[in-house]
């Protein structure tokens, strides 16, 4: 099966918006078992919540439990937790990309390796009595983040991946959870004059990963 690698970064600058309801994240702490909670919820202070990444489970630890590890009723508890965290479409987004391990299982035949299941959910600081708390769903190609401060929330860093970017054969042929984002990415670049293009567009052949740098 042919793929198209695409990666795209969604937001990685402060992105603001109103405050959650804590009932859904209250519920979800409640149901957790003791080791269950030991291993989910942190202290807001705690370094490791300023990490990230978008490689599979076994390539980069993460803080928290994986699904996989979850209740039946508490995996749901999560699932509405994102429903009411992202949008209807930034909700299909996740769930869409989190499928396409069991396309890449299929190409490669690790399954474990490529688990729909190994997609982990953390918290940091205590949602029931205190105005700063976030909460955090990381996996392959998906790294969400949502801080509450008082009555606002910052959504950011976020990262919504793609393999295949696009599915070149089969019963699911043509589709791409982020095709949007690449029409867009294309039509903007497009849209550049020839000045422009001449700064924006640094090599002529596409990376295959990410690129970036921090300048000082």
């Amino acid at each position: 099966m042919k793929k198209l690698f695409i990666l795209i970064i969604v937001a990685i600058f402060p992105l603001c918006g109103f405050a959650q309801d804590v009932t859904i994240v209250n519920q979800f702490i409640s149901s957790l078992t003791s080791p269950q909670k030991s291993k989910i919820v942190h202290e807001f202070k705690e370094d490791t919540r300023e990490d990230w990444h978008f490689l599979p489970w076994s390539s980069y630890q993460r803080q928290g439990l994986p699904l996989k590890e979850l209740t039946a009723n508490q995996k749901k508890l999560v699932h509405k937790l994102l429903q009411s965290s992202l949008s209807e479409t930034g909700y299909k987004q996740t769930t869409e990309i989190i499928g396409l391990e069991n396309v890449l299982a299929a190409i490669s035949g690790d399954s474990v390796y490529r688990d729909p299941q190994k997609y982990y959910v953390s918290i940091y600081g205590n949602p029931a009595n205190e105005d700063t708390w976030m909460w955090t769903f990381e996996g392959h190609h998906v790294s969400l983040h949502f801080t509450t401060v008082a009555d606002m929330v910052s959504y950011s860093p976020r990262f919504f991946g793609s393999n295949p970017g696009r599915i070149m054969d089969g019963e699911h042929k043509g589709f791409s959870p982020l095709v949007n984002e690449e029409d867009l990415g294309l039509a903007l670049v497009n849209m550049l004059s020839d000045n422009q293009k001449k700064i924006a567009i640094f090599n002529d052949k596409a990376y295959n990963d990410i690129q970036s740098w921090i300048i000082l």
